[in-house]
């Protein structure tokens, strides 16, 4: 017996041996099962229980040469009880795993791609490598700690972790760097992403998951540094694979991100041709049409009077170069982005009195 083994028995309020055996046979209704997958998930004892007998599962399995997925539960009921639990995990993955993997596909990454297949939404906005599932955006939100967190994704994040400490690489660094973007760790995510393309810099898996995270970064913490730092990590992925369609997804993210707005409708365009028939391709064509109806919107829309003031060389908008000594006039141009004296002076009220034959004071 493993000391963390002894750690999680010894542990009051931990998972006994008949509740794993009962979640491995299915005996449990889904309130029990929940409640286990959530305790895994919150305690570091039962879940690093789980990761370490995973890892001795998939070892045997290799010695003996027989595929993960023929594991069957009559098998997995001999072995230690904590075992049952990491078997049910492992047979997941691996089913996952099994299928006919994508050009970009990453072993390492399957227990979370199978994890982030059960949520309701993708687990950033960007489109990461690995062969994910298609869900919908997840909806904006500033700040850490917005988005609820599954036991799942918290199980398959802790798996990677672990084999990560005995395994340290660039793949490892990056699946690290994916893992805490999966639940919600951004700045780690950062970290160890641009760890990764550093040791590798010519694999364009790596450049298009750190452009994802910087723009995670910039949505959520409205760092405005990092909308160019993912377009450049996006456009390394391309040239580095041109035929990677998740780069092509993130670099119209980013041109959208610093308001390029005909260059990122393009971009979207481009997307939605690379990877047509995909339901990425459909939200690709949807983002380029909404970009295009605004621009139509805004070329359509008549020009305000004040519009007009701003731009015929007469002075501010407020006062229209009637007040003497207007900085707008002064200077014989407009000051839109910042306002003119009148404005930041009060000699807005000034100005309409003078206009309405008052007399300034």
């Amino acid at each position: 017996m493993s000391a963390v083994e002894r750690e999680a028995q010894s542990s009051p309020g931990c998972i006994d041996d008949e509740s794993l055996a009962a979640y491995v046979d299915g005996r449990l209704d889904p309130a029990e099962r929940r409640a286990v997958e959530l305790h895994a998930s919150q305690c570091s004892r039962c879940r690093d229980l789980i990761v370490e007998t995973a890892a001795f599962v998939e070892q045997d399995a290799r010695a003996r040469k027989a595929p993960r997925f023929r594991v069957t539960w009559r098998k997995a009921a001999v072995v230690a009880a904590a075992l049952a639990a990491a078997v049910v995990l492992l047979v997941r993955i691996t089913f996952v795993s099994s299928r006919q993997p994508s050009p970009a596909s990453r072993p390492e990454l399957a227990g979370l791609v199978a994890a982030a297949a059960h949520e309701p939404t993708r687990l950033v906005e960007g489109r990461l490598t690995g062969g994910f599932a298609y869900k919908p955006p997840p909806v904006p939100t500033r700040g850490a700690g917005d988005r609820n967190v599954s036991p799942e994704l918290k199980i398959a994040a802790a798996q990677i972790e672990q084999g990560a400490k005995r395994r340290e690489s660039a793949s490892s660094d990056a699946a690290l760097g994916t893992s805490y973007l999966a639940v919600g760790n951004i700045e780690n995510a950062v970290d160890y992403l641009e760890t990764a393309v550093l040791e590798h810099p010519d694999d364009a898996r790596y450049q298009n998951d750190l452009s994802v995270a910087y723009i995670a970064r910039a949505t959520a913490a409205g760092r405005a540094d990092d909308w160019p730092k993912a377009l450049a990590a996006a456009e390394r992925a391309a040239a580095r694979d041109p035929h990677l369609t998740e780069a092509c997804f993130n670099r119209a993210l980013a041109l959208e991100g610093l308001t390029l707005a005909s260059d990122a409708a393009e971009a979207w365009t481009a997307c939605a041709q690379a990877d047509a028939g995909s339901p990425w391709a459909v939200e690709a064509r949807a983002r380029a049409q909404a970009i295009r109806d605004r621009l139509d919107t805004g070329k359509s829309r008549p020009r305000s009077r004040q519009q007009d003031r701003r731009t015929d060389g007469s002075g501010c908008s407020p006062c229209n170069g009637k007040i003497a000594n207007c900085s707008g006039r002064r200077r014989g141009r407009t000051r839109p982005e910042t306002g003119c004296s009148c404005e930041s002076r009060g000699g807005f009220r000034l100005s309409r009195s003078h206009e309405a034959g008052g007399q300034a004071r």
